[in-house]
């Protein structure tokens, strides 16, 4: 059980996270990238300035998380919650969001660009500023 852990800059790259509990846990500037996190409890995480490129994180719970200046490009976060996220400049340029939930998402000057949003929830979330561009709405 990991929640509330404070792993600021820490390289996990390829750690092994499988059905971790990282409720709240601080990883601001982590390195993520090809971590394995299936069955994790991410829920309100601390993700700012991480890096999780090419990361699959569908059907996860990000509700509430913080995940301003995260570089999540090319992820999959296929049926993932990510409602009431704060997300601020987050970039998932080439993501796949389908079915996922964004409702009251901050997502001010976002990355968005050519990501997959096809049946995704953007009730109330703030896309102000937001790259959009070749996105799959």
């Amino acid at each position: 059980n990991l929640s509330g852990t404070d792993l600021t800059d820490a390289d996990l790259s390829g750690a092994r996270l499988v059905g971790a509990i990282l409720c709240s846990a601080v990883l601001t500037g982590a390195n993520l990238h090809d971590a394995g996190l299936a069955g994790a409890d991410l829920s309100g995480i601390d993700l700012q300035g991480s890096g999780l490129p090419t990361t699959f994180l569908q059907g996860f719970n990000l509700s509430r998380a913080t995940l301003s200046n995260a570089k999540l490009l090319q992820a999959d976060l296929t049926g993932t919650n990510l409602s009431d996220v704060i997300a601020t400049r987050i970039d998932l340029s080439h993501a796949v969001l389908a079915h996922v939930d964004l409702g009251n998402a901050n997502l001010s000057n976002a990355n968005l660009s050519n990501a997959d949003l096809s049946d995704t929830n953007l009730s109330n979330a703030n896309l102000s500023n937001a790259n959009l561009s070749n996105a799959n709405l």
